[in-house]
């Protein structure tokens, strides 16, 4: 049985467009689905036609998915070149769109979650936006997560604005 899942909203900034493909004659691969496979075929008809159309054209998808590669990369070096200058680690991001980087530096006690929710709101104050991992199913309040898939100009003033919020809090 091959059973293939696609998300065309990472790959192609094309949010909420699910595709799926089961190739099987195998009846318990289609019962293990049960009705959670109606979430892959809700793609409505408009999207379908014209996601059809932009797959067909296999130059322009090979040349956008490595103009994607080259800029996630460039993007990722940013934030670890920043995180590492600050002495903040980081889990090595492994293609995708984000990493989680541990803010532990710049807690005063303890990570807690309480005092991550403070953390937030204060980078919020100062124009950052880096939510704790532990809405995207983290379990430790130090860690947070860096989305670097954005324009590399609004990345490199969120970096400029996160490298004066840790080194004020360093100092606190």
């Amino acid at each position: 049985a091959v059973v293939s899942t696609q998300s065309t909203g990472k790959d192609f900034a094309m949010s909420g467009s699910r595709c799926a493909v089961i190739h099987s004659k195998n009846k318990d691969v289609h019962r293990a689905f049960g009705k959670d496979i109606g979430f892959y075929h809700n793609v409505p008809g408009m999207v379908q036609m014209k996601l059809c159309r932009m797959l067909q054209d296999r130059e322009w998808v090979e040349g956008y998915l490595r103009e994607s590669r080259v800029r996630l990369e460039r993007h990722a070096g940013i934030v670890m070149s920043t995180l590492d200058s600050l002495n903040l680690s980081y889990l090595k991001p492994t293609g995708t769109l984000y990493l989680r980087a541990d803010f532990s530096l710049v807690f005063t006690d303890t990570p807690s979650a309480e005092e991550a929710e403070e953390i937030f709101y204060q980078m919020i104050d100062r124009g950052i936006y880096i939510p704790s991992s532990r809405g995207f199913n983290g379990t430790d309040p130090a860690y947070f997560r860096i989305v670097y898939s954005i324009p590399e100009d609004y990345l490199v003033e969120a970096l400029v604005r996160l490298r004066d919020f840790v080194l004020e809090r360093k100092t606190d």
